[in-house]
């Protein structure tokens, strides 16, 4: 038997996954040739206030940051998150930030309402506002862009469950001239012991037509 490749996986005491790197077996030692790290920083309640994503880059020979996460929490609730990513002089820059969070349920990670900002010139501005109703895990999500100073809605998200076992629609609409409008639905069959036996992706085209 000789030595081919292996995957490693590394966590830290709070159960998060740190580390997951690919290795190839090279002139008789172990060589990464891919993989990503996640530096995670903690506040006193054990929530992540911070998490810097590293890749893997064979030309250094070493990780290499590429995306960070600084999350604000009220009460032990996430209220807020700010993403930045890292530009090729070696510097964070803002991206986007997930602002005014609310929730229907936290520990299921339902949100109920959230704003999404963009970091243009050196600037927070308004890209997206979401909401959601909540029924059982039944959700509807409708999308507001930020358009000429007023939030305009956009797009809408229906997704209901068919049966226990998962089978589920997810029916996507569109806003045009004051009305929602059919745009494109997905739809997944499962079995009685949970086991997926069918997909299908539909377009809206004065009916609705399977795409694959």
């Amino acid at each position: 038997w000789v030595n081919s490749y292996q995957n490693i996986s590394t966590y830290n005491s709070h159960n998060d996954q740190t580390e997951y790197k690919g290795q190839q077996w090279q002139n008789s030692e172990w060589v990464t040739n891919w993989g990503y790290q996640d530096d995670y920083t903690y506040d006193v309640n054990n929530n992540i206030t911070s998490d810097v994503k590293k890749d893997w880059n064979t030309y250094h020979n070493q990780y290499i940051n590429s995306w960070k996460y600084e999350n604000t929490y009220t009460n032990n609730i996430l209220t807020e998150e700010t993403t930045s990513n890292w530009d090729t002089i070696n510097n964070w820059v803002y991206d986007e930030k997930y602002m005014n969070v609310t929730w229907h349920n936290f520990a299921e990670f339902e949100p109920l309402t959230y704003t999404v900002q963009k970091y243009v010139s050196n600037n927070w501005v308004n890209s997206k506002k979401y909401t959601f109703t909540w029924n059982g895990n039944n959700y509807i999500a409708v999308t507001d862009t930020f358009v000429g100073g007023n939030w305009t809605p956009n797009k809408k998200e229906t997704y209901s469950e068919q049966d226990t076992y998962g089978s589920n629609t997810d029916l996507y609409e569109k806003y045009i001239s004051g009305n929602w409008v059919n745009d494109s639905k997905y739809t997944a069959v499962y079995d009685s012991k949970r086991n997926q036996t069918s997909s299908k992706d539909e377009i809206w085209q004065s009916g609705w037509v399977t795409d694959w």
